[in-house]
């Protein structure tokens, strides 16, 4: 998860900055620049962003309106005023960022679902990035996540609050997916009959798969060791037919390759066929919940099974017995695809091993190896929340 609206000023500035309301309250950060972070109840109250109606739509602002770019314009009228947003929790995501000087806007507004609006509107004010980092890890954006966490809020966002309400609808959207498909199925079997009472079967695997999301578990397959045993296949023959026919049609189209390396020893891809596994590898990690690796790959390296859901996550603790399990050397990292869940765990092994500085950093390191690599908003805030957690413990033992 990274969502947070704020301004970011000079730290001569900040004090008339935030005069403006006696809510906003300005966090020094390097090159002399401070960030004010906006509460949600400012933004709710003074410039009425409605935060349950907050747009959906991709290359759209989600807190920025009419009435705020106006107050920012105002406050730019005494000082150089740059406004972010990140909206990180899933689907591509994205960032934008604007400047306004003398109540004008002369940079922005930039948004996109790539990496750079903000690291582009940072060096427009003067950031000079460090060594091996962008603007964004140089000023320590990567810090917190959210503008609670920027403000020292311990309780987060509870239920009945619009912005939790928004979180829980984008959870629950796979569950609800499968819920209509079941039904949708089970209409076309119960008017047509005869053979197409058939179709139960697979509307029964679309009840069960929105059972399953909508409980968060993954035990719906009931794989163990990397094999999904003869009842599982039985009843869920319908949905592992049509998923595995996806599933070749996509490796016979498409132009991505098998797999990519990242690093030395971090190769990420699709789930490879027997003969497709690169030479060396020590480690293979399946993180398919619903498929099997060949025979060949399963008994001729350290295999580890973490079976997830597509496109959810597991737990914190599964992950970590997981990256446990690893041996030294060259590892091979895939779900079915090698998109979201293999980027999850790719970015927590880059972080438990002290390779990156912030969730960012690993998306952007992996996006750069394999393009196609994307978390959804549920696996952005699992991941994120747990490489915070991972570098927190890495720097609290560091002797530095």
């Amino acid at each position: 998860m990274h969502q947070v609206a704020a301004f970011i000023v000079r730290q001569g500035d900040a004090e008339s900055a935030c005069a403006a309301d006696a809510r906003l309250k300005a966090i020094p950060m390097p090159q002399d620049l401070a960030i004010i972070p906006l509460p949600y109840e400012f933004l709710e109250e003074v410039v009425g962003v409605d935060l349950g109606e907050m747009s959906e739509e991709d290359g759209e602002f989600r807190f920025l309106n009419e009435k705020l770019l106006d107050f920012i314009k105002s406050l730019s009228q005494s000082c150089r005023v740059l406004y972010f947003e990140t909206d990180y929790f899933g689907g591509p995501g994205q960032q934008g960022a604007l400047v306004c000087e003398n109540g004008q806007m002369v940079f922005g507004p930039d948004i996109s679902s790539e990496i750079g609006p903000i690291n582009r509107a940072l060096a427009h004010i003067g950031v000079v990035a460090g060594e091996g980092k962008d603007a964004f890890d140089t000023i320590e954006l990567w810090k917190n996540r959210t503008n609670d966490d920027w403000l020292g809020i311990e309780e987060p966002v509870g239920p009945g609050h619009p912005f939790h309400d928004f979180v829980e609808h984008r959870q629950t959207a796979y569950a609800w997916t499968f819920l209509a498909l079941g039904i949708a199925v089970c209409f076309i079997a119960f008017t047509r009959r005869g053979w197409w009472l058939l179709l139960l079967w697979l509307a029964f695997n679309f009840f069960a798969y929105a059972s399953a999301y909508g409980g968060r578990t993954r035990e719906i397959f009931w794989k163990r060791d990397g094999r999904l045993p003869l009842s599982s296949k039985l009843l869920h023959l319908p949905f592992l037919i049509c998923s595995g026919a996806i599933w070749h049609v996509y490796v016979l189209l498409s132009r991505e390759r098998p797999f990519d390396r990242v690093t030395d020893d971090i190769i990420v891809g699709r789930r490879l066929r027997a003969g497709e596994l690169p030479p060396g590898i020590v480690n293979v990690v399946d993180l398919t919940a619903e498929m099997e690796d060949p025979a060949e790959i399963r008994e001729k390296t350290n295999y580890v099974s973490l079976p997830i859901l597509d496109a959810y996550h597991p737990t914190p603790d599964e992950l970590h017995a997981a990256i446990e399990k690893l041996k030294p050397g060259p590892t091979y990292i895939h779900c079915a695809q090698g998109h979201g869940r293999t980027a999850l765990f790719a970015i927590a092994l880059l972080a438990e091993r002290g390779m990156i500085q912030s969730f960012e950093q690993g998306l952007d390191l992996l996006k750069k190896a394999r393009p196609g690599i994307g978390l959804n908003r549920v696996q952005r805030q699992f991941t994120g929340d747990y490489v915070a957690a991972a570098l927190s413990v890495t720097k609290q033992i560091s002797p530095n």
